[in-house]
């Protein structure tokens, strides 16, 4: 009986083994193309506020009090913002000049159409302090001059001439992207897609992808103007999707870093909290959760509870 048993067992590998390893294989393949990516839409989502930055020192006392406060790894926001293409923004209180000391503007966006505007349909802008009149400025979003990408867009003088430091792949509709821009005097501008340097534009007018003029850039731009997330009021253009995860820095991130902040996801904390000036998450409210108290004004927008589907994390 014994070697009936094992030889009932040996007929069973042999007729169902190829079977296993071709299951096997595709699970394996199935993996690799993100459809069980753990990492993405199986994170467990949190409401606003789940995470934040918190400071027992006054504002005039500076940044080495703050620490991380809540569940700020591994997550989802429950709701992302919003923006229809044709009305909406979120004004914040912020202004502030970006000098040499650096700068950094970190954003999650999905686009779904082209917006319009004066610079043209390609000017879906995530992220801008340039305001109603001509000046100096920063502008992060997609790039009008080329099309369909990603940009970071400055204002060099008084009269609002600017140029671009542009990606050199374009961006696909209904995905989402981490898109990151640096301003440092050493070497001007870089802008970064899903924690990959892409593009560039250096102080002395060397510049990747399209660009306007090619000059030299100043030492700071000054703006007295707020910032202002999904809307371009010069250039009279609304974004066309949803953003989340808005992050600024008074200092110039390094690539790494950089990689880093989209290796935490769209749900991620920031990383340098040292330098972290102001975070709107989004998720919910515009509320800033740097400790700073950036708390802005929302108009026309709507969070979406049921985005998550869309995403896949890094």
């Amino acid at each position: 009986m014994g070697f009936v048993k094992a030889q009932s067992a040996m007929e069973y590998v042999t007729s169902y083994g190829a079977v296993i390893v071709v299951i096997v294989i595709v699970i394996g393949l199935l993996y690799a193309m993100g459809v069980f990516n753990i990492g993405g839409n199986y994170l467990p989502k949190v409401q606003p506020g789940a995470c934040k930055v918190t400071n027992p020192l006054s504002s005039s006392e500076g940044a080495a009090g703050r620490s991380l406060e809540g569940t700020c790894q591994g997550v989802l926001p429950e709701t992302v913002a919003y923006f229809n293409g044709q009305s909406g923004s979120v004004t914040t209180p912020l202004h502030m000049n970006v000098t040499s000391t650096g700068w950094t503007e970190s954003v999650w966006v999905y686009i779904t159409g082209d917006s319009t505007g004066w610079c043209g349909p390609h000017s879906n802008v995530a992220l801008n302090n340039r305001g109603s009149g001509a000046g100096q400025s920063l502008t992060l979003g997609t790039s009008p001059p080329s099309g369909n990408e990603f940009g970071f867009f400055f204002g060099y003088d008084t009269n609002g001439v600017g140029d671009f430091a542009t990606t050199s792949a374009a961006y696909t509709y209904n995905s989402w992207y981490n898109v990151a821009g640096t301003y440092n005097r050493s070497y001007g501008f870089r802008v970064y897609v899903n924690g990959q340097l892409e593009g560039y534009y250096t102080n002395s007018g060397a510049h990747s992808g399209s660009t306007c003029t090619a000059t030299t850039l100043p030492t700071e731009f000054i703006s007295t103007f707020p910032w202002v997330i999904g809307y371009h009021q010069a250039w009279n253009s609304h974004f066309d999707g949803q953003i989340s995860n808005v992050q600024l820095y008074n200092t110039s991130l390094s690539e790494n870093q950089i990689n880093a902040l989209y290796q935490e996801g769209i749900g991620g904390a920031p990383t340098e909290i040292l330098y972290l000036v102001a975070w709107w998450p989004l998720n919910g409210n515009p509320d800033d959760y740097s400790s700073d108290n950036y708390n802005s004004t929302a108009s026309g927008i709507t969070y979406l509870s049921n985005w998550s589907d869309t995403y896949h994390g890094p």
